[in-house]
């Protein structure tokens, strides 16, 4: 028998309602844990039917709260309310560990709210033991960390949202200031002094001012820097761009806002002064058609690093082709351009990639993926060392964001959040178990 089987049929080709009741069985002692009733339906291509986990009449003290992960083959569905969001990241990861889509946990008392599963299932201590054998092994995966993240549509929309709730905005407001028809082409953080800028279309360079953004405002208020623009230096080539600021080179007082497009154009801005130097055509040295839709500099943080040293050690230049789906390597001037791997996702032009450093070596990749081309994006992280990418939720229900930026890491505390995947392995290893199916009883 398998240890878990898909909780939903292949979803019908329109959406029906649900009318069965589920029940939650311990094997052990054969009683009832908790019902379900479907509170919604399930249909199109994704699942999002909602269940509430109920006290089925016993002492409500005793009843422990069930945490249920249901996993969408292209998208990943957790409901963790009033769960510790920690240990939904972590059975979601133990699942996938073991390639299976359903999950029944415990983390408290009262009721949660979860996808609706098929079947009724059964508590087995072999399962809870493989769960918890996934669980130690995701110890030593890669931490992920949660960050204030902020993004712009292509109707120049500015947004910002937490990396860990994708799903929800903070912020969404419509950018003014810029000149008549023109669009945003990339934003990022400065290094040395922690500005939002903003590259147009039309060449101009942009300085967010976050003193005028409040409660009241009605719009984010960008100011049109008088010196930067490439209007002089034949203007940009190109559809798509990656914007990014060099740390070592900005530090350093040089040319540092880098600009490179799916036309294989290499530019590097002094927004300071306004000079542009074109570097050499992005290129693979072995041959091949290149589309950079995203760029990304590693060890970015705001205003040096611990110990007063001014600037980063050494960065690196990480670049997202299009074209293959694949996280590159760029050399800053050569243009040269490095594979690291597949980002084993669908990618299209309209993409935002940057990197958060929480302290210099420790880089963590984000990037907003159009993956089925149908106008709305989700968030991903990216394993910076392999090119895989994980989806962590799509953002506000379905918004398109082709332009991102991660904060620096040191310029406002409130912007950041850490948040270890493995804050919750301990509770997870020993207090969630996954279910076999148990037939159905008239």
């Amino acid at each position: 028998m398998p240890l878990l089987r898909a909780c939903c049929p292949p979803p019908p080709s329109r959406p029906r309602r649900r009318s069965n009741s589920g029940r939650f069985w311990s094997r052990s002692s054969q009683r009832r844990l908790a019902t379900h009733r479907p509170a919604s339906h399930c249909g199109g291509r994704n699942c999002r039917t909602t269940t509430t986990i109920e006290d089925p009449g016993r002492d409500q003290q005793r009843l422990e709260e069930f945490l249920l992960v249901f996993r969408h083959p292209r998208r990943p569905q957790v409901r963790t309310s009033p769960c510790p969001a920690e240990v939904a990241r972590v059975v979601a990861m133990a699942i996938l560990a073991v390639d299976r889509h359903l999950a029944l946990g415990r983390c408290g008392r009262g009721r949660s709210l979860a996808p609706q599963p098929e079947y009724d299932l059964m508590l087995t201590a072999r399962s809870a033991a493989r769960l918890a054998l996934a669980a130690l092994a995701t110890a030593v995966a890669p931490q992920t960390h949660a960050a204030l993240l902020v993004g712009v549509t292509s109707d120049n929309v500015a947004v910002s949202f937490q990396s860990a709730n994708p799903g929800q905005l903070i912020q969404s407001k419509p950018i003014v200031g810029m000149m008549a028809n023109e669009n945003v082409i990339g934003i990022d953080h400065r290094p040395t002094t922690g500005a939002l800028y903003a590259v147009g279309s039309f060449g101009n360079v942009y300085t967010l001012n976050l003193n005028t953004v409040g409660a009241a405002t009605a719009a984010w208020q960008f100011d049109l820097n008088t010196a930067p623009t490439l209007a002089a230096d034949g203007g940009l080539s190109g559809s798509d761009f990656g914007v990014d600021f060099n740390p070592a080179a900005d530090f350093a007082g040089a040319s540092s806002l880098r600009i490179v497009s799916n036309t294989n154009q290499n530019l590097a801005v002094n927004v300071d002064t306004g000079a542009v130097t074109v570097a050499t055509d992005v290129f693979y040295p072995a041959g091949g058609n290149v589309n950079i839709v995203g760029e990304a500099y590693s060890n970015s943080v705001f205003g040096g690093i611990p110990g007063g040293v001014a600037g980063p050690p050494g960065t690196v230049q990480y670049a997202i082709d299009a074209g293959t789906d694949g996280l590159t390597i760029q050399a800053f001037n050569a243009g040269t351009l490095t594979p690291v791997g597949s980002l084993g996702v669908n990618t299209t032009a309209k993409l935002g990639f940057d990197i958060f450093t929480l302290g210099v070596g420790n880089n963590y990749g984000f990037a907003t993926i159009d993956e089925d081309g149908n106008n709305s994006s989700d968030l991903f992280s990216i394993d910076l060392s392999t090119g895989a990418a994980s989806n962590l939720g799509t953002i506000d229900g379905g918004l398109l964001i082709p332009h991102l930026s991660a904060p620096l890491s040191g310029f406002d505390p409130n912007q950041v959040t850490p948040e270890p995947i493995t804050a919750g392995l301990a509770l997870a290893g020993c207090a969630l178990v996954l279910l076999a199916r148990r037939p159905r009883r008239a």
